[in-house]
Formats: C-alpha cells, sequence, structure tokens
C-alpha cells in the first residue's frame, strides 16, 4: 500500500512509505489517496457543500378542522353577534354590546364542547 506526501501549489507524490498527509490540503479540497505511485498529478475533490442532499418525503397536510369544533366556533360568533347586537339595540351603549358579546362567545366557547 503506498501513502502521499503532498508538495506545495496542490501536487502529491505516492511513496512506499508512510509519510503523514499534510491535514490543511485535506480540507481545501485535494484527495491525494487517489494518486498513482510515481505520478505528479493535481486531484480536486468536491466540498462536502457542495452535494446534492438526499431527498426527503414530503410533508403531510395539517389536519383539517372537525366538523365537531367547525359547528362549536359557528355556534360561539353567532350567540356573540346576537348577545352584542340585543344589548345595544336595547341600551345604545357599544363597550356594554362588545362585553356582552365576548361573554356570550366565551360561554358558548366554553359549555358546547361539554354538550357535543
Amino acid at each position: 500500500m503506498s501513502t502521499v506526501v503532498t508538495h506545495s501549489k496542490g501536487f502529491g507524490i505516492a511513496e512506499d512509505r508512510p509519510e503523514r498527509v499534510d491535514v490543511r490540503r485535506r480540507r481545501a479540497g485535494f484527495d491525494t489517496r487517489q494518486l498513482t505511485q510515481g505520478c505528479l498529478v493535481p486531484v480536486l475533490t468536491l466540498p462536502q457543500e457542495s452535494r446534492m442532499p438526499e431527498p426527503t418525503s414530503p410533508t403531510p397536510p395539517p389536519e383539517r378542522l372537525s366538523l365537531r369544533w367547525a359547528l362549536i366556533l359557528l355556534a360561539a360568533v353567532v350567540a356573540g353577534l346576537l348577545a352584542g347586537l340585543l344589548t345595544y339595540a336595547q341600551s345604545r351603549n357599544w363597550p356594554a354590546s362588545i362585553l356582552a358579546a365576548l361573554g356570550a362567545s366565551g360561554a358558548a366557547l366554553v359549555s358546547l364542547p361539554l354538550l357535543l
């Protein structure tokens, strides 16, 4: 088995005696193990970053809203609108109607999942 000794300018010489290969040249993209014995040939390899990534499976689509929760949210919106409009019609006070709408919607969101 031959080992490689690297020299300046990225050239490598294959020899029969074991020598240490310069680690900086190996990181720079020179693969000196591919040299044949006695030849002086520059060998370049592709860096790790330029390789194509492995294909991955596509992500599954997010789950849709169930019919049960769609009905609960719709009922909460209707309860809030109804309470807000009735409060505004009675008192002509819009802050009170907003509070009534939020209270009715909150109560519907808490109680309807237990009923349905």
